[in-house]
């Protein structure tokens, strides 16, 4: 049975709970991050966010000058419990990081985004999970091709 929250790893069986418990200890780079400041469970945005640019050497000027904020901004995502982003917000920072779409996916739930079935956002999900490999400017020519704002500052 479910709780209200709906998550599928609350409740259920025990072997199930085993099975996730298992799972979690197979994955630590996506769950069992330590140090890490938890919130019912769930690792936060801005810890994950923090880990995510330290493992690949991204500064927050860097990450700021890619994405047209100051780096005073990114210290802010980093430091919030719950910044107020967006999904093109979070695209962005995704595939400025390269992340696979599994640590996307992570990464837009905890900052608490529910991708919904509109033009834009289906597009961002494309890019998430077929352009992490590619830089930036190629994300950016995709999206003006198809009518959308670029993620990038045209020098990324």
């Amino acid at each position: 049975a479910q709780s209200a929250t709906n998550h599928p790893c609350e409740g259920g069986s025990l072997a199930t709970r085993g099975r996730v418990a298992l799972f979690l200890r197979l994955h630590p780079p996506l769950y069992a991050l330590k140090g890490f400041t938890v919130d019912d469970g769930r690792v936060m945005f801005a810890d994950s966010v923090t880990e995510h640019m330290k493992k690949r050497r991204v500064t927050n000027e860097a990450m700021a000058e890619a994405l047209d904020v100051s780096a005073r901004t990114i210290s802010g995502w980093r430091n919030a419990q719950a910044p107020s982003l967006q999904l093109r917000d979070i695209t962005a920072i995704c595939i400025r990081l390269h992340l696979e779409p599994e640590l996307s996916d992570d990464l837009i739930a905890k900052a608490g985004l529910r991708p919904t079935c509109t033009e834009e956002h289906t597009v961002y999900r494309i890019l998430l999970r077929t352009m992490y490999p590619y830089e930036p400017a190629e994300c950016n020519e995709i999206l003006i091709q198809a009518g959308f704002p670029p993620l990038f500052r045209a020098s990324a």
